[in-house]
């Protein structure tokens, strides 16, 4: 930010454009997050389970006017509070009925539609993820399913890279080998991978990546991806689950140049359970208290030990 490195912390909230209830909660939450250290949000053009949609017309040459409004709100609102915005583009679960691009030819061009609207913005604080889970098979039978194959997906970078090359351009999922021919491609500046489950923290990949020569920056987008919907309803303080979010934190703390998301299905991506999407961190994740503050305090206390 402002030409200077420093690193991210971050939190998934991928539906948040969805409507402009979403938008304005999340752009409300950014000054308690930045408060904590957390200073980097997830938000994708297609959402997510919370809410999943397609905002491109069926040529891909543009975009639904509400919705880039949205996200451009939250772009700027982040900026001023010199904030980081993880920007995606395809996400594999939308439903078929709500599709509009047409074909592949289509999804290239609705990539290079969001390439030239972040050309214009000029903004110095996005990161563009081209397709969440870029390996997962919902994107299978989709218009855009080719990105599944690091060539066409590694096509669509350096198309992107065409019109502003200026722009931090990531991409990856949780497939390890996809992600090595991913990462260490020139069209890539910054390896967005995934991970599963707790026992294989972003350390472990992150070293793994590194055997294949990928020196660049590498992020976990999404901490521990589905396994985090065991827990209800903003309740996660079992000693014994609750502390692989910690040991994920001191590990990404101690390692230069990893980064890591925080993640939680039931409460960032609640509509999918019949909820509601909340991006406020509320309480410390107990029966009483309920809400994510926890991991949030862990993160603060983590930074300032090590300043």
């Amino acid at each position: 930010m402002e030409g200077k490195p420093f690193d991210l912390w971050g939190i998934r909230t991928a539906s948040a454009t969805e409507n402009e209830v979403s938008t304005q909660h999340l752009i409300a939450q950014l000054e308690d997050y930045k408060s904590y250290g957390v200073n980097s949000i997830a938000v994708y053009f297609m959402g997510s389970n919370g809410g999943a949609y397609d905002p491109f017309n069926e040529e891909g040459t543009d975009i639904d006017r509400n919705h880039l409004r949205r996200m451009k709100e939250i772009i700027d609102a982040a900026e001023r509070m010199k904030m980081v915005v993880i920007v995606g583009i395809f996400y594999q679960n939308v439903p078929r009925e709500k599709i509009r691009l047409k074909d592949w030819q289509a999804c290239k061009n609705a990539v290079c539609t969001v390439a030239q609207w972040l050309k214009k913005q000029k903004y110095g604080n996005v990161i563009l993820n081209i397709a969440n889970e870029q390996n997962s098979a919902g994107h299978i039978g989709k218009p855009w399913e080719k990105v599944r194959d690091p060539e066409y997906l590694l096509s669509l970078c350096y198309s992107i890279k065409k019109i502003t090359p200026g722009l931090i351009v990531g991409a990856g999922g949780y497939d390890i080998e996809k992600n090595k021919i991913i990462g260490i491609s020139d069209y890539i500046d910054v390896l967005l991978f995934d991970t599963t489950k707790p026992s294989e923290p972003s350390v472990f990949h992150f070293e793994e990546y590194k055997k294949v020569g990928i020196l660049k920056p590498m992020v976990n987008v999404e901490m521990f991806g589905a396994w985090t919907g065991r827990f209800k309803n903003g309740v996660f303080l079992t000693d014994s689950e609750v502390q692989h979010f910690y040991h994920e934190v001191d590990g990404v703390a101690e390692t230069e140049g990893l980064y890591t998301f925080f993640f939680a299905m039931d409460w960032l991506q609640g509509k999918a359970n019949g909820k509601t999407n909340r991006y406020d961190i509320a309480g410390e994740g107990t029966m009483d208290s309920p809400g994510i503050r926890w991991f949030f305090r862990y993160v603060k206390s983590c930074l300032q030990k090590n300043e």
